[in-house]
């Protein structure tokens, strides 16, 4: 017991402990980091690959991620495009019966 105290055994332990958990720490954020930095990479290639031509907008390769999100978003940037490219007097909204709403009662 006396050697241990003298030598200071337990401290080390307790600092290699310490070192151990922050090091175990250390490398679970990494490895979440470079998950995340994996993911993010694969995304921008998939976007990369995607032509902004209304014609083909749509189509994504099969192993894109979050594909539904990007065809959603894409399909509401098709619609915008459209509804923007009509000549003014035909952005008026219509009714359900396809009358123009700005006409009076």
């Amino acid at each position: 017991m006396k050697l241990r105290q003298d030598i200071k055994i337990d401290v080390l332990e307790s600092l290699l402990k310490t070192v151990q958990e922050s090091m175990f720490e250390f490398n679970k954020t990494l490895v979440e980091i470079e998950s995340n930095q994996a993911k993010s990479d694969d995304l921008l290639r998939a976007l990369d690959a995607i032509e902004l031509d209304p014609a083909t907008a749509g189509k994504l390769p099969d192993e894109t991620p979050r594909a539904e999100e990007i065809r959603t978003t894409t399909q509401k940037w098709m619609e915008e495009k459209r509804r923007t490219e009509r000549p003014p007097d035909q952005n008026i909204p219509t009714t359900s019966r396809g009358d123009r709403q700005d006409q009076g009662c």
